[in-house]
């Protein structure tokens, strides 16, 4: 009997192309011109499209000295043993601990070789990978733990460190260990569930690779919980580096995160003082912004001038543009709408105020923030407004949110950004 074993085979053959590409030759990732911090802060995406990769001769490099991995290069003058070179590294794995689970790995091994490939067989004739030496450090832990030991890093435990569980999972993905690579995303997925969020204090880079990793792996409530936090926190904190957020949101078309990226960096440059006796309506200039900024379009001056305006116009219609109150039979629901439309616009005003005092007067047009502001607001307000019923209070507070969810999903259009 014949046995025949079928899978998708691209991934698989694009990585062994390039392995055996030329025994001589090094295969290095290249980092894309507007994100180079990817790569100098943390290496991150296994992602071809992503991390793409060319081929350089190894006198075109200016690695130090080789050096042989203290912990995985095995010495010993048995067979099947396979040399890899890292970066200035060499590793000397046996095999058994490659082909142990289907992979790019034990695939090559069982591809028929010439009897003169001295490709992996010595130090001089190592298989050059793009990987950095510490994420193949990280993988080759994993594929030489025990299968107990990797069982016992479960929720009650100690949790591995974020930065090995993201380089297994990049590498598994992207030599095809699928086995290593659920393991790895349970351990993220179970950091990110956390009420103490990893997401909160990571680095942007690595915000950028959970994501990143998430869907690759397919794991749409994770990649969806991760896409949240990170607008959220975007949004509601401190300065954040966009740049490895925006090269994901990109590149898998995350149009909301996307959206959200380009509303804060539009926000982050547009403060400025106050023209003196200006209003949020005639704002006319949109600040002039330096070339490195981010942007949705080539010509960013024109581009963020559009937003600009276009969020200002926004903003400034906030007292006008009251959410719908729905009645939700209310039997006094008229008195309910008249005494919301005159808290709406007195809270509006009253966040306006807050602009213009203090001697840094700013014109702001954080819409989303006023939003949020406004809410704020009106929940300590509204339970004392007597003409209007708990009913219709709660539907009100109910309706900013739905405004603020909206103004968040329409933001690509609003600020007229191109897919």
């Amino acid at each position: 009997m014949v046995h025949i074993q079928v899978f998708n085979p691209l991934q698989k053959l694009r990585q062994l192309s390039r392995m055996f590409r030329f025994s001589k030759n090094i295969i290095l990732a290249t980092v894309e011109e507007h994100s180079p911090g990817l790569y100098q802060e943390e290496r991150c995406y296994s992602d071809t499209a992503i991390q793409d990769q060319v081929v350089y001769k190894p006198d075109e490099l200016s690695y130090p000295t080789i050096r042989c991995d203290p912990e995985y290069y095995e010495h010993g003058d048995e067979g099947g043993f396979c040399v890899f070179l890292l970066e200035n590294t060499l590793f000397r794995v046996h095999r058994c601990y490659l082909i142990r689970e289907p992979s790019v790995f034990a695939d090559m091994f069982r591809m028929p070789q010439p009897l003169e490939t001295l490709d992996g067989r010595s130090d001089e004739n190592a298989i050059y990978l793009s990987d950095t030496a510490a994420q193949f450090r990280d993988l080759l832990w994993a594929l030489y733990a025990p299968p107990s030991q990797l069982s016992l890093y479960s929720k009650n435990c100690d949790p591995l460190p974020l930065e090995r569980l993201l380089n297994v999972v990049e590498l598994s993905l992207k030599y095809c260990v699928t086995s290593y690579e659920e393991w790895a995303i349970e351990r993220i997925d179970q950091l990110v569930q956390r009420p103490s969020s990893i997401l909160r204090e990571a680095s942007p880079v690595i915000c950028a690779r959970i994501l990143n990793v998430a869907i690759l792996s397919r794991r749409q409530a994770l990649s969806q919980l991760v896409e949240r936090q990170i607008i959220s926190r975007i949004l509601w904190t401190g300065q954040v580096d966009l740049v490895a957020i925006q090269c994901v949101a990109e590149h898998h078309g995350l149009r909301r995160l996307r959206g959200v990226v380009y509303y804060k960096t539009l926000i982050n440059l547009a403060g400025r003082p106050a023209r003196e006796g200006g209003v949020h309506g005639d704002v006319k200039d949109p600040p002039t912004y330096p070339e490195s900024a981010l942007t949705p379009e080539p010509k960013l001056s024109e581009a963020m001038g559009r937003a600009y305006h276009s969020l200002a116009a926004m903003y400034s219609g906030l007292s006008k543009d009251v959410p719908r109150l729905d009645g939700h039979g209310c039997p006094s629901h008229d008195e309910c709408l008249q005494a919301w439309n005159k808290t709406w616009e007195e809270a509006v005003e009253q966040c306006e105020a807050e602009d213009w005092k203090g001697p840094n007067k700013v014109e702001n047009i954080d819409l989303l923030g006023r939003l949020t502001e406004i809410l704020i607001r009106l929940r300590k307000t509204l339970p004392g407004v007597d003409q209007m019923s708990v009913t219709c209070t709660l539907t009100a507070l109910e309706a900013i949110v739905t405004v603020r969810d909206k103004v968040l999903d329409e933001l690509m259009d609003n600020l007229g950004c191109v897919d």
